[in-house]
């Protein structure tokens, strides 16, 4: 609990505790408690914000603004900038939060500025926020991409990629390609999920063949997972298929898939994933989709796909 600066309604007393929230249909109640007489009253978040409440309104617009210029790729420095009338600019800028281009006098939020609890509590706050995280999490993905941790990534993504895309993939012929013809439909799952990881294993022998050090790191990363995956690799076409993407499109696919595991545990809005999306795609190279829907339209493949299709 923590102290707060209201009077308790019964006895008088300014020394009362915050004693949690509930949420209504109708907006959020703080609960108070007096310690001095024990009484236990709600207000609503309306009455007590933490800045003039002159101001909420046009935070608000702030905010929405920076938010519906992030949907549309305006750049971080570019995003946000709002005309208001001088008075309203005037109360928002002594808040701390805000800040004016002295060429044009727009304003904005400060990109980097801590809001209050209660205006962070806002649904509108929430999105920008999250927005926010994500931006920041794709410099730290492009960090990766461009540092050492690349190639472990890049492994990583590869596995995760084939384990979501060989559950979509027809068992249909994997019969055909046994000499006993005793291996059933059902068991494709089976096997495929065992022969994961020795797929990744040789799409990083085709990638880096001439890297021994990358082909350990990947045998380490892997573990004992590694099985025998030839009847997995005739019906699914892996080699063929990593031959003919090349090196630079799967290091983009195991890293973007890399990427979209990161965004899932991290950023909870659409709009933050997107955002992110847009940065890590310019980072591997905005054609790199072009030219991976290409081979695998070519060669009539439907297990192995890009993260935001």
């Amino acid at each position: 609990m923590a102290m707060e600066t209201q009077k308790c309604p019964k006895c008088g007393s300014q020394r009362v505790w915050r004693y949690g929230s509930r949420r209504t249909a109708f907006g959020v109640l703080k609960k108070f408690l007096c310690p001095s007489c024990g009484h236990v009253w709600e207000v609503e978040l309306s009455e007590m914000w933490s800045l003039d409440s002159k101001i909420i309104k046009p935070m608000i617009r702030l905010m929405e603004r920076a938010i519906g210029d992030a949907e549309k790729g305006v750049i971080s420095r570019e995003r946000g900038w709002e005309q208001l009338d001088a008075e309203t600019e005037e109360g928002l800028l002594q808040t701390g939060l805000c800040e004016q281009n002295v060429k044009t006098g727009k304003i904005r939020i400060i990109p980097a500025a801590k809001l209050p609890e209660d205006l962070a509590a806002l649904e509108t706050a929430k999105i920008l926020l999250d927005v926010r995280k994500a931006e920041k999490l794709a410099r730290e993905l492009e960090d990766v991409w461009r540092g050492p941790e690349r190639d472990e990534a890049v492994i990583r993504g590869l596995g995760r990629m084939l384990e979501s895309g060989i559950r979509t993939a027809s068992p249909v012929s994997l019969a055909r390609v046994r000499e006993d013809g005793k291996l059933y439909s059902w068991d494709w799952f089976s096997l495929a999920h065992q022969a994961v990881n020795s797929l990744v294993l040789a799409a990083v022998e085709q990638m880096w063949n001439e890297r021994n050090e990358k082909v350990e790191l990947a045998r380490r990363l892997l573990g004992d997972m590694i099985k025998l995956a030839e009847d997995v690799d005739k019906v699914l076409r892996w080699k063929d298929v990593a031959n003919k993407l090349g090196k630079e499109a799967l290091e983009a696919l195991g890293f973007l898939w890399f990427a979209d595991w990161r965004l899932q545990r991290e950023v909870e809005s659409s709009l933050g994933k997107r955002v992110a999306q847009r940065t890590l795609l310019a980072v591997v190279g905005a054609e790199t989709p072009k030219v991976i829907e290409k081979v695998l339209t070519e060669m009539e493949v439907n297990y192995v796909n890009f993260p935001w299709w």
